[in-house]
């Protein structure tokens, strides 16, 4: 994970946050024709939406620029009531958890709100001592099934605000 702060480059980006497979970039562009972008170290290019070179500063959505698979082996939680409840993974380290169901398979990961990260998914399918599993720093955009190949029931996914410690 990094962060890249660009307060006098030109580009207007503000934040670029790595997580899981993905760079989530968000920020202003001033001055940037249509169609321009950056190439940085590991060949991304960025495409900036329509702007006027002497309008003001456009916002730009945030974008999600896939990056290589990585490969994490599986960690799982035993089928148990009290793994079913958001509150259980709710913290300081995950932040506020959310259940979702039912949910359709793959789960695919939505946007956080705005400033903040995805910590973990928690995907269960299926009962015994595998049914929940733990994804860390899901990627947004990112399709997600349970190992055991069954239908997902519900997912929970915590999120926190971003922090660069």
């Amino acid at each position: 994970r990094s962060v890249q702060t660009f307060p006098n480059s030109g580009t207007g980006i503000t934040k670029g946050v790595a997580t899981g497979s993905s760079l989530v970039l968000a920020g202003c562009v001033t001055g940037a024709p249509p169609g321009t972008g950056t190439t940085g170290p590991d060949d991304i290019s960025i495409t900036f939406g329509p702007s006027g070179t002497d309008g003001p500063c456009v916002q730009v959505p945030t974008t999600t620029v896939p990056g290589p698979p990585t490969t994490v082996p599986p960690t799982y939680l035993p089928q148990n009531p009290i793994y079913n409840n958001p509150n259980y993974f709710t913290g300081p380290t995950n932040g506020i958890c959310t259940k979702l169901e039912p949910v359709a398979t793959p789960f695919v990961m939505p946007v956080p709100e705005f400033g903040n990260v995805w910590t973990l998914l928690v995907i269960k399918a299926g009962s015994g001592t595998q049914a929940n599993q733990l994804v860390a720093a899901p990627a947004v955009g990112q399709s997600y099934t349970h190992t055991s190949g069954q239908d997902i029931s519900h997912v929970i996914f915590c999120q926190r605000p971003f922090s660069e410690d």
